[in-house]
């Protein structure tokens, strides 16, 4: 009689330092999930939004994308106890610098993005931020942006009138342009974080209505054990792509 016992890389004491975390940053998630984990089973999810692991790991590489002249800060606030508070400044298509606080107190979040908007010379009309949940001091706060876009998830979609809110609108725009790899993100300090925020994306099946959507975050929280920061900036920059003359609300 023969025995399969499993044995996964990090049970080899030999392996090259930093040998693990190398393949974290190279295999796709149905690779990953195989060979680091042992989930022999595991498939690939056919909900997921972006299939294709090189067209996420493309988005650090996209270097012939040029710079836009029209620069864009999108915000994921998070508060105190929340979740990560993601900032990301942008050049047309290209993403010159992620910013990342863990926590942030209420009171100094409009001074803080005032802060960030004009050392990045972004004008206040090319600010949006998350406006769900907002607590009312904090809106408070952020009336001094006042031309600065508050995207509300749940919104009416834009365009396109098969999406259930503008979130799910904003998330297949956003998906449309890292296919057709016309997005370069400069600034790699957090690439792991967004791969791993990307690559996790799924939507929900089609409703009765034949309407798509993105899977609830409480659902994404429950199956990843995170929120998704830095994939809400990147998603919400897709406003300005939608619609760039804005009018919304």
């Amino acid at each position: 009689d023969k025995s399969f016992i499993q044995a996964l890389p990090q049970d080899n004491r030999m392996l090259p330092k930093g040998y693990i975390e190398h393949l974290e940053n190279i295999l796709d998630e149905v690779a990953k999930q195989r060979l680091l984990h042992g989930n022999w089973d595991y498939e690939s999810n056919p909900y997921a939004l972006l299939p294709s692991y090189d067209n996420i790991c493309n988005l650090f590489t996209n270097s012939f994308v040029e710079a836009g002249p029209k620069r864009y800060l999108s915000l994921d606030i998070a508060y105190l106890g929340a979740d990560t508070f993601v900032a990301t400044t942008w050049a047309g298509l290209v993403v010159e610098k992620v910013r990342c606080i863990d926590k942030i107190d209420e009171v100094a979040i409009g001074n803080q993005i005032i802060l960030w908007a004009e050392e990045d010379r972004v004008p206040y009309s090319n600010i949006v931020y998350d406006a769900d949940g907002l607590r009312k001091f904090t809106a408070n706060s952020l009336k001094k942006l006042t031309a600065a876009k508050a995207f509300n998830n749940n919104a009416a979609p834009i365009k396109g009138k098969n999406y259930g809110n503008l979130k799910a609108e904003c998330a297949f725009k956003l998906k449309e342009i890292i296919e057709a790899d016309q997005i370069y993100i400069k600034d790699q300090t957090y690439r792991k974080q967004i791969i791993s925020d990307l690559e996790n994306i799924c939507r929900e099946p089609l409703d009765d209505e034949g309407k798509i959507r993105l899977e609830k975050k409480s659902k994404h929280k429950e199956r990843t054990g995170k929120s998704p920061d830095f994939f809400d900036s990147l998603l919400m920059r897709m406003i300005f792509e939608i619609k760039p003359s804005g009018g919304w609300g």
